[in-house]
């Protein structure tokens, strides 16, 4: 069964397929004839407290739950300037995940990586095409509040996350053992594809 209660077993917590895949932004089909659940990538995804609806692309099961939270921060302050919220690309966040990881491993922060160059080369070199792009850098902030807060309050960040000519943003972060703790890093593009 795909819609039971949560179960404790071993000292670990069981939950639903169901009520677990659907709170992700995946829809569970049963199809009793064959004796199987399948999981359908559902392209909108709902915001905690919230009747705005955000667009992801990508496998959303990939993203960390610090990232999603920070998605969604990140949309609530463009949507209290009435501006189109982002959508969630996860090949971008694939991409600023790899540039959070860098800076740790190479022990730099700055926006040009020893290993990619720029924010820009480095899209291009995982094959992320745009029209447009940015990026905004942290670390050292200890949860999604803060670093997006801190983002805001700083004028060169604030102006990239109410950017009108960004419509995508991908969000990477790590979690390390150095003095910083944490680093943060968010791509923001256009793609032609969002050119209507």
């Amino acid at each position: 069964m795909i819609d039971t209660s949560a179960k404790v077993k071993r000292g670990r917590t069981f939950i639903p397929l169901r009520s677990a895949t659907e709170s992700f932004g995946y829809d569970v089909i049963w199809k009793e004839n064959e004796n199987a659940v399948y999981l359908k990538s559902n392209p909108t995804i709902k915001p905690k407290d919230s009747t705005q609806q955000y667009v992801m692309e990508g496998d959303f099961f990939k993203l960390k739950e610090i990232e999603k939270e920070i998605f969604f921060l990140t949309n609530k302050e463009r949507v209290k300037q009435g501006l189109k919220p982002f959508i969630l690309d996860v090949n971008v966040s694939k991409v600023a995940q790899i540039k959070s990881a860098d800076m740790y491993n190479k022990s730099y922060f700055d926006h040009t990586s020893p290993t990619y160059g720029s924010p820009f080369e480095m899209m291009k070199q995982f094959n992320i095409e745009y029209i447009a792009a940015g990026e905004n850098i942290a670390a050292g902030y200890s949860s999604a509040v803060e670093v997006t807060n801190g983002w805001m309050k700083s004028q060169g960040h604030r102006e990239n996350i109410l950017n009108e000519d960004f419509t995508r943003i991908g969000i990477g972060y790590y979690e390390a053992d150095n003095n910083y703790r944490t680093y943060y890093t968010q791509l923001f593009s256009k793609q032609q594809r969002d050119v209507k």
